[in-house]
């Protein structure tokens, strides 16, 4: 990755970087985070602070999975 950086007052102040290279950094922040959010509802799930409903458009073949 190659990055143009720009000063201001002598400093670094911003870095430019290719549009492709912005997008695999995108990507992975939102793995990142998406890996995270999975973490914590497993956390919570495991210990009895979260549970799990079915998708209204499955919830009615659920109930007739659980009646038969």
């Amino acid at each position: 990755m190659k990055a143009q950086i720009i000063e201001k007052e002598g400093r670094p102040e911003f870095a430019v970087i290719s549009y492709t290279d912005y997008e695999h950094f995108l990507e992975l922040l939102e793995d990142e985070a998406d890996t995270k959010a999975v973490a914590e509802f497993h956390e919570a799930y495991t210990a009895g602070r979260e549970f799990l409903e079915p998708n209204e458009d499955y919830a009615p073949r659920t109930r007739r999975r659980i009646a038969d």
